[in-house]
């Protein structure tokens, strides 16, 4: 009897992975100039594995925020010391630079710069994730890197066990995003340091989980917890952080105004919005609402005819809460309004 639901359970899983569509390389989200804000919090909560999960960040309190974008890489003036790295973050509008190396089957870190502070190189880069991303796939991965911070140089070296032990919808502060998948493993890390003249090894003994979902640049959350520890003087201290992004500003290429005094409310909303214009034509007015890989989650035609004032209220209260594009089109150009979507 156990051995027929053993097999049972197998062919569940196997159809269970067979329904959730991997994420490859593709998937992510490289457009350069994509603008977004990166929030630091202090928590070790990482979320658990398995399938169907629900990931609940709602409560994570941010005690730093960065502006960030999407950088074309050629252009930073630092990419000697990356020659491997294709894609690019800037910070805090450009006095820094995360390189990374987005390709078929991985998502690797290759450092960071910033001029006249921490510049980080890794001569063998680190991998966040494989892809596809797919439930049950696990990698191995070594890293080495060098670093000079304000002249102090040293360098670092480790190992990253990871596995893709989860699905399923994450919850940040700023709404849910669905078919996402957790990446979690144990990283090592040792560097040879001179304390007071003394030679000693410092270790770093950790938890690394990443949260990929399609249609974002990177990683929309990682959390790190471990214990950095140097025997040597008896010295151990626990670290946490997570780091998740969010803030998007949506790109609209070739954007014209087709009415006046476009106005979006209350906005963010719980999903009933009131949008009020001037048609300066007497063309149709259709309305169109995306996610931020670009879908039509809502769509109208003809809300605004001829010309005058125009108010108009559409529901969005099924959606998932988060960050969303309304946009207006006359039939030839369109015109656009960020809006969010709350609980």
């Amino acid at each position: 009897m156990r051995n027929y639901f053993l097999l049972l359970c197998g062919v569940l899983i196997q159809l269970y992975a067979a329904a959730q569509a991997p994420l490859n390389s593709s998937d992510l989200n490289s457009t350069i100039g994509t603008q977004f804000k990166e929030y630091t919090a202090n928590s070790n909560f990482a979320g658990s594995s398995g399938t169907n999960q629900t990931w609940d960040f709602t409560s994570l309190q941010p005690e730093a925020e960065i502006n960030a974008s999407t950088f074309e890489y050629g252009n930073t003036g630092s990419e000697s010391s990356y020659p491997n790295a294709n894609a690019v973050i800037s910070i805090d509008f450009d006095s820094s630079f995360e390189f990374y190396r987005i390709e078929e089957d991985a998502f690797s870190y290759h450092g960071s710069f910033e001029e006249g502070g921490l510049q980080l190189s890794y001569s063998d880069p680190t991998r966040y994730c494989i892809f596809p991303l797919e439930l049950g796939s696990d990698f191995q991965d070594t890293f080495t890197f060098n670093y000079n911070l304000e002249g102090q140089e040293g360098e670092a070296s480790g190992g990253y066990n990871a596995e893709v032990d989860g699905h399923g919808t994450l919850q940040l502060p700023w709404g849910d995003l669905a078919d996402t998948y957790r990446v979690h493993g144990v990283i090592s890390q040792t560097e040879d340091l001179e304390i007071n003249g003394m030679e000693v090894t410092a270790t770093y003994e950790g938890l690394f989980t990443s949260f990929f979902t399609a249609g974002y640049p990177a990683p929309v959350l990682q959390v790190r917890a471990g214990t950095l520890t140097i025997d040597a003087i008896g010295f151990s201290q626990s670290q946490q952080t997570t780091n998740f992004l969010g803030d998007f500003e949506f790109l609209s290429v070739g954007e014209v105004d087709i009415v006046k005094d476009l106005k979006v409310f209350p906005n963010p909303s719980n999903g009933l919005f009131t949008l009020t214009f001037e048609n300066k034509s007497n063309r149709d007015i259709s309305l169109e609402v995306m996610d931020i890989q670009g879908r039509v989650v809502h769509a109208e035609a003809a809300i605004g005819s001829g010309f005058g004032s125009v108010r108009h209220e559409f529901n969005l209260s099924d959606l998932n809460p988060g960050f969303y594009l309304m946009r207006l089109s006359d039939g030839e150009h369109f015109q656009s309004r960020k809006i969010q979507v709350v609980r």
